[in-house]
């Protein structure tokens, strides 16, 4: 830990993540949708083939279920996506993309890895791909902390 507090891997984590949000939401208006509302239809466009439910995206985003219920809601209000039955249990329903949302997945696809390349383009080849290992061995470590959390509450 340094003796910065603004230096500590939590708060530069969470200045770089604050800055890349603010470059994708500026990107993400000219289509309408919020970033929450971008990871959802990224989520459902890559896993178009499967019965998505709400839960599926709850865990996936690590967010309360009051939370995407909110956010499906609005992004039905503006046709991105649809809630139907799920054929294969009848209690629940899947979520799926409406062609409106499949429209707007893949374009934002090509201005997001713009905008992750612009992003990383101080950095080379190597160090990028050190900073995706390190930053995926730090984020299963976080997970596996908040599981052994849940075991002891």
């Amino acid at each position: 830990m340094t003796a910065n507090r603004n230096e500590s891997m939590a708060c530069l984590l969470h200045e770089v993540n604050h800055l890349m949000l603010e470059h994708k939401s500026k990107a993400l208006k000219k289509f309408g949708i919020t970033f929450p509302q971008m990871l959802v239809l990224g989520y459902l466009f890559e896993n178009e083939t499967q019965n998505v439910s709400q839960t599926m995206i709850c865990r996936r985003m690590h967010l309360k279920g009051s939370s995407v219920t909110s956010l499906i809601g609005n992004m039905i209000k503006n046709g991105l996506v649809i809630k139907n039955d799920n054929p294969l249990d009848g209690r629940g329903q899947i979520v799926s993309l409406t062609e409106k949302g499949k429209g707007i997945a893949s374009k934002i696809k090509d201005v997001f890895i713009y905008i992750d390349n612009k992003t990383v383009s101080v950095l080379n080849a190597e160090e990028v791909e050190t900073m995706k290992r390190l930053l995926l061995k730090i984020r299963m470590e976080c997970e596996n902390e908040k599981q052994e959390k849940q075991l002891y509450v």
